[in-house]
């Protein structure tokens, strides 16, 4: 308890202290302690549809906090304030302060943070069903069993939304070189770049050339 003397409270000139509430002050000391501590970024919303964030990067990436031994002690983890990633479709950088209510604490190098936030097209995946097989390279007439293919691709959700794009797909066999006769065949696919096939049914084809 440390008394609250009149004499060490300086005054202006014409003004006088009459009383003192309360007298003594309560002081309580505590050991200073440092800890270093890896910094977690929340996110609050969601990204446009379609997009997703990865985990933040942060600069620094950690943190030394200096305080009262008790506080940094009940310190589990050590947080910046929020970031909103509500609509976002691209990678975006922004300053943040750390999430630390207690004033006492000092952090090291400072209380803002600069957050890297990735955002990446979600990679989906589609099946496109009943593609025609087409038969190249060919004047004699020609019978495909089955005569149509379904397949299943993946990429990015933009990619996979776009009609323009899906409408590249197509299929064929090359019949280059054959003669008439009964022949069994695997179908070429022609995809989008940023596209990949991850499966096709059937993958084996009866052609009949007459």
């Amino acid at each position: 308890l440390i008394p609250v003397e009149r004499k060490r409270i300086p005054m202006g000139p014409g003004i006088k202290i009459l009383s003192i509430n309360p007298s003594y002050l309560s002081v309580q000391l505590e050991k200073k302690a440092k800890k270093t501590f890896k910094i977690i970024v929340p996110y609050t919303g969601k990204p446009a549809n379609g997009y997703i964030a990865l985990d933040a990067a942060t600069e620094p990436a950690s943190v030394e906090l200096t305080g009262a031994f008790p506080l940094i002690q009940s310190i589990k983890e050590l947080k910046t304030k929020p970031i909103d990633l509500s609509n976002a479709k691209e990678t975006f950088k922004k300053n943040i302060p750390l999430d630390l209510d207690n004033s006492t604490i000092i952090a090291s190098p400072g209380h803002i943070i600069i957050v890297s936030v990735p955002i990446q097209q979600q990679l989906v995946s589609k099946a496109i069903e009943n593609i025609p097989i087409q038969a190249w390279n060919s004047t004699s007439r020609v019978n495909i069993e089955p005569s149509e293919i379904t397949i299943r691709i993946k990429g990015p959700f933009e990619t996979l939304s776009n009609k323009e794009i899906t409408d590249q797909i197509y299929s064929f066999i090359d019949l280059t070189g054959l003669k008439p006769g009964i022949y069994a065949r695997h179908a070429y696919m022609n995809i989008p770049v940023g596209l990949i096939m991850t499966d096709a049914v059937p993958q084996v084809f009866t052609i009949k050339i007459e």
